[in-house]
């Protein structure tokens, strides 16, 4: 999970319009990297090294959706600008949360599904079901063919051995 993204502040009488944000999942999938506020983006991806900011997966303590969000709920009008936005509620001595903005619908469910995945919580989109379905029929496929009277062992083949030499490749 590699993106910008619109990023709020978590101070709410500091927000940052119009502001993208570079945020990342580490390799070991147990902290997000994030650049701060103060630093420029220009839209390439930083390095490791230059992402200080730091957020343990295992502070996350919910996901909040569409119009439970906070940076959602101050907004004056009811009506909601925009309908990709989530929040990553934080498990932190102070109540604190990473609102989020996601430029597209693909990239929100990416993100929700990654985050659900990271908390061990069911995934919310669709492709989740329809790779799962696919791969069912491709299964029942393979089942319901007739193999006409062909064996498919239960065990592997033994592999024999290697050859000696393998200079019968260059000759």
């Amino acid at each position: 999970m590699v993106t910008y993204m619109a990023l709020m502040s978590n101070n709410r009488s500091s927000r940052l319009k119009d502001k993208f944000w570079f945020i990342r999942l580490s390799p070991s999938h147990k902290v997000f990297h994030k650049v701060s506020p103060s630093h420029k983006v220009d839209k390439t991806i930083p390095s490791l090294e230059e992402l200080k900011n730091k957020v343990p997966v295992i502070e996350i303590k919910d996901v909040l959706i569409g119009k439970d969000c906070p940076h959602v709920k101050d907004i004056k009008s009811k009506k909601m600008t925009h309908p990709y936005v989530f929040s990553m509620v934080l498990d932190t001595p102070e109540p604190s949360t990473l609102d989020f903005v996601a430029p597209d619908e693909q990239t929100y469910e990416y993100w929700l599904d990654g985050i659900n995945a990271l908390l061990d919580r069911p995934l919310v989109s669709k492709e989740p079901k329809n790779d799962l379905d696919m791969l069912l029929a491709i299964e029942f496929k393979l089942q319901t063919l007739e193999l006409e009277g062909i064996e498919i062992p239960e065990e592997l083949p033994v592999l024999p051995p290697e050859p000696e030499t393998y200079e019968f490749y260059f000759q």
